[in-house]
């Protein structure tokens, strides 16, 4: 139930609290740099002595630490910024409450100029769930508070406080939503993200496998014929991986560009976990499919692809020679697999 208050108070005493990751920005900060993490040893191991150190929060404050971000070219929807911009016009105290590391809220906070508090992850204390609330209400006062939230997770800050706004509107916070001070507006379908994220066009790129073919004048053999095409949709599902895989690591350097900034995950379409369930799901489905077509021929070669694709989108890129020569290299396996299905009895 919510918290009491007098039904009598001036709405304009009730703060304001606003979460970050997927309410104020269209993504996950956190997750975002987790990934952007692998391509530095450095990191990676801060990261690791973080969660030894400090569990979760210890985590958090590592990528804050040893993997940057810029505040101003992350994310943010238009909407809740807009609300919370009119609640301080209108007198309003307004805290920024979010799980992700304080620097990273403080980072955020000082972009935007809109909040006269935070409340944020610390070393040691991971402020999510019931210790996130229990720091509102100590901040919130007697006036009760307003929360605007977008996950699950919220659903107990929603529970208590006296207003509620939504970014998004989990299936289990339906019920609350009919009296919302803020519903979300409508976004880009996930499937059509997914779809632009997996960059079809791209696909052309696979039509080398058929070129032993072509040379062979086979394509008229049903047989080889069908095992190629297992080759040529293998390696597209492997492909539209890397290029999700590629543009979540480069994520800020394509909010850096005027046209790269409307990509899927750099206009917040689509999160980094969700981008990476989707990419692992691709690569095992591109295994899966080249093992069916052409047995472990096949998926060997798909194997080397996908290491050597996945160690140029991490490391081997920041080289021009290195990068260069791998990107030659790629195009030469598809070749290869195409030649080597068609040795297949």
């Amino acid at each position: 139930m919510p918290d009491t208050v007098d039904p009598h108070s001036d709405p304009a005493a009730i703060p304001l609290f606003v979460d970050m990751d997927g309410t104020l920005l269209r993504t996950d900060v956190a997750q975002e740099l987790l990934l952007r993490s692998f391509k530095s040893p450095a990191a990676l191991c801060a990261v690791l002595s973080g969660g030894v150190s400090h569990g979760v929060s210890g985590v958090k404050r590592a990528l804050s630490e040893k993997t940057g971000f810029r505040a101003d070219l992350l994310p943010y929807d238009a909407d809740v910024l807009d609300y919370v911009k009119k609640a301080r016009w209108d007198g309003r105290r307004v805290v920024l409450a979010t799980a992700a590391d304080s620097k990273v809220a403080r980072a955020v906070a000082d972009h935007t100029g809109v909040f006269d508090d935070m409340i944020a992850t610390e070393p040691g204390r991971n402020m999510k769930g019931a210790a996130k609330l229990a720091a509102i209400r100590d901040a919130a006062g007697p006036e009760g508070f307003e929360y605007l939230g977008d996950s699950t997770a919220d659903l107990p800050i929603w529970r208590a406080a006296r207003l509620r706004g939504f970014a998004a509107i989990p299936a289990r916070a339906r019920d609350m939503a009919g009296e919302a001070t803020l519903l979300p507006r409508r976004r880009a379908p996930f499937w059509s993200a997914l779809l632009r994220a997996m960059r079809p066009a791209h696909w052309a790129l696979n039509l080398f496998v058929f070129l032993p073919l072509l040379f062979a004048n086979l394509y008229t053999d049903p047989a080889d014929l069908m095992r190629v095409l297992g080759a040529f949709v293998a390696f597209s599902l492997c492909a539209s991986a890397i290029c999700m895989i590629g543009a979540m690591l480069d994520v800020e350097a394509d909010r850096a560009d005027a046209v790269r900034r409307k990509g899927p995950f750099a206009a917040g379409d689509l999160t980094p976990k969700a981008g990476g369930a989707a990419a692992l799901l691709l690569m095992l489905a591109g295994l899966g499919t080249g093992l069916g077509a052409a047995g472990w021929v096949l998926g060997l070669v798909l194997g080397v692809y996908l290491i050597a694709a996945l160690a140029h989108a991490l490391w081997l890129k920041s080289s021009p020679v290195i990068g260069a020569v791998v990107l030659v290299l790629l195009v030469a396996l598809r070749i290869v697999a195409g030649a080597a299905v068609q040795l297949l009895p």
